[in-house]
């Protein structure tokens, strides 16, 4: 595998450019947290990504494959964007089986999918009487049993408690253990921290920075001088000449 790459990127969502000149990577078998203030294209640029956006200039590559050429790789990115699509009348276990079916995978795959994200106990359940965190666990395990190179997840805790975010971090970081390129945008810094090896920071339409976690966390302390996450990457997102915006929590 790897990874993705994108090279001057433009992207836009009617008249107006959202992407702008996007150039950065993220590399297989890690977790990359893209992260920026409301309408700055995150989700926009996960949809280009699995084939949903056409760019409109730039380029790049998916797992080796053209930007341009969504149908050779799409079937190997795994995504959930705008929340959790599931069949709410049905059972955990039927919902599984449905993805399983049309991605032509072993039934089998199913079950495992729903032990690996901790939902096997609770397989007869209807989808429409999960929690939220448990909604969120069964759209990965939906996304995992068709076994992609790929995962993109669009604000993944939304709406979350506490203990399901750490649950739903365990899995995510598992799945990259298992050698995928994970993509994760999240407004909750205590997920990043938690999850994430490389941060991606988008303003203005292009990436302001990319680099280790550890070395953002490391680096000289983004004013005001606390060396909290919120607190850099407020600081990247902010507009030239404003103060630091703090990170929603």
């Amino acid at each position: 595998m790897s990874g993705v790459v994108l090279e001057g990127l433009v992207a836009a969502r009617g008249t107006r450019r959202v992407l702008d000149g996007v150039s950065a990577s993220f590399p297989p078998g890690r977790v990359t947290g893209l992260v920026g203030t409301n309408g700055e294209g995150k989700s926009t640029l996960l949809r280009v990504l699995c084939g949903l956006l056409r760019p409109t200039a730039g380029g790049g590559s998916v797992l080796g494959h053209p930007l341009d050429a969504p149908h050779r790789y799409v079937h190997r990115v795994g995504a959930v964007i705008d929340g959790p699509a599931l069949l709410d009348g049905h059972s955990v276990r039927r919902n599984a089986e449905v993805v399983a079916a049309s991605a032509g995978v072993p039934a089998g795959r199913a079950a495992e999918a729903l032990e690996q994200v901790g939902l096997a106990g609770a397989s007869a359940v209807r989808a429409g009487r999960l929690s939220m965190g448990m909604r969120q666990r069964l759209s990965l395990a939906t996304v995992l049993l068709r076994d992609p190179d790929v995962v993109l997840l669009d604000e993944p805790t939304n709406g979350l408690d506490p203990v399901a975010v750490l649950g739903l971090a365990t899995i995510i970081r598992a799945a990259a253990a298992e050698g995928r390129c994970v993509v994760v945008t999240s407004h909750d810094v205590h997920l990043l921290e938690r999850v994430c090896d490389r941060v991606i920071v988008l303003r203005g339409g292009r990436a302001v920075h990319e680099g280790e976690l550890a070395e953002l966390l490391g680096g000289p302390p983004a004013p005001p001088a606390v060396p909290g996450l919120a607190d850099r990457l407020g600081a990247l997102m902010a507009p030239a000449g404003a103060s630091g915006m703090g990170v929603v929590a």
